[in-house]
């Protein structure tokens, strides 16, 4: 139930965007009822809402908010008849697209290595971009263990410190 909350308070249904705080800025609005934040701005209202555990992954979904709303606004030049449901949704789309291949052209290839990549078959095709592989029938869940490792590998990866400029 907490998801769908989460999904129906970012959304705008009228003008196609996800909800920000300022519409100049495109801030994350305020999250008040969340029960771990502290103070007046201290948490933001995301698609997740563990979104405001640490300033790196405010910033990110700050980012790909952004960059869902400059998308739709794109596909609502170039596609004026279509409805707000099917411009989120292709936007939504595209940027799904976008942050997974930041994650396998970026980070896998640099974590896992390109060897690894390729024997797998998960390494991006450079001439496309993109892989023809998938396969709805093919069960992408993962098991607990797997994921506690991941979620401990990323956790030790967060750095202390944030680089600007």
């Amino acid at each position: 139930m907490r998801r769908f909350y989460i999904v129906e308070a970012v959304r705008i249904y009228v003008i196609i965007q996800l909800r920000t705080y300022s519409t100049t800025e495109g801030l994350l609005p305020p999250e008040f009822n969340a029960t771990f934040c502290f103070g007046e701005f201290s948490c933001f209202l995301a698609g997740d809402e563990r979104n405001s555990e640490t300033p790196n992954l405010a910033m990110m979904h700050t980012m790909w908010v952004r960059e869902h709303n400059r998308v739709v606004w794109r596909l609502r030049k170039l596609n004026p008849h279509w409805d707000d449901e099917r411009l989120y949704q292709e936007g939504r789309h595209i940027v799904v697209g976008l942050y997974q291949y930041i994650t396998y052209r970026e980070f896998l290839e640099v974590v896992l290595g390109s060897e690894v990549m390729k024997d797998w078959g998960i390494s991006v095709n450079e001439e496309v971009k993109f892989n023809f592989n998938y396969n709805p029938d093919i069960d992408a869940s993962l098991s607990n263990g797997l994921m506690t490792a991941a979620f401990r590998y990323g956790h030790s990866s967060i750095s202390t410190n944030i680089e600007c400029g």
